[in-house]
């Protein structure tokens, strides 16, 4: 029997709930420890059987501008995103590939994620230079 992405993501929401309903009991959370390693295995080989839905999965759970940046990571961002767009440019015919769709996304989280880096930087130094002018 095959698993898919949303039953291993709904299994994952049940372990976390069955914690909570059981975080006083140590016999229980030995229990449920023995059901994570399991799912982990489910999730491991799930992973080598559909790679893009793995890697699509991936980037689902990317949330763009959580982090922050200074000037010399958003440098190498922006040589990053140079590479893959020049490796997703020398692809030519093989655009149709399921492969190439997921390239494509990734090279757009990476844009989303830098611009919405440099757009929190930006403010943050204007800030930084307003506080100090008025001290």
């Amino acid at each position: 029997m095959s698993v898919t992405h949303q039953e291993l993501t709904q299994l994952r929401a049940q372990l976390a709930a069955d914690r909570e309903l059981c975080k006083g009991s140590d016999a229980a959370q030995t229990y449920l420890d023995g059901a994570e390693s399991k799912l982990n295995e489910v999730e491991e080989s799930w992973a080598r059987r559909n790679p893009l839905e793995a890697l699509d999965a991936v980037l689902d759970t990317v949330t763009v501008g959580a982090d922050i940046a200074d000037s010399n990571e958003l440098r190498a961002m922006v040589t990053d995103i140079r590479e893959w767009q020049a490796a997703l440019d020398d692809i030519g015919a093989n655009r149709t590939l399921p492969l190439y769709a997921l390239a494509e996304r990734y090279l757009r989280t990476l844009k989303e994620n830098y611009v919405a880096l440099y757009l929190k930087h930006e403010a943050e130094t204007l800030a930084a230079q307003q506080t100090s002018t008025v001290n």
